[in-house]
């Protein structure tokens, strides 16, 4: 199990299961089911998450224009957290 610190990497769980996630650069990831990961991908074409050299699963690497649409990345923050809502809590 990897481990986050809070201090230089920031992020939000529910039921253990984290949803998203902003390294110290200011690099925000959110966790997706696989359906609106790859419609994420295909629609802003940027790469998988990644953090401390790991790819975590889910996680897209939000963009420049979404993290300065606070609609639209609000849709995404929901979305992240409805999909962990479905999965078992660790």
């Amino acid at each position: 199990m990897r481990t986050f610190n809070v201090k230089t990497s920031p992020y939000k769980s529910h039921n253990g299961h984290m949803f998203y996630i902003l390294k110290k650069v200011g690099v925000l990831g959110i966790r997706l089911s696989d359906d609106e990961r790859d419609a994420f991908h295909e629609k802003y074409g940027n790469k998988e998450f990644e953090n401390n050299g790991a790819v975590l699963n889910n996680h897209v690497t939000i963009v420049r224009d979404l993290l300065e649409n606070e609609v639209e990345l609000s849709k995404y923050l929901i979305k992240g957290q409805d999909f962990v809502s479905t999965l078992n809590p660790k």
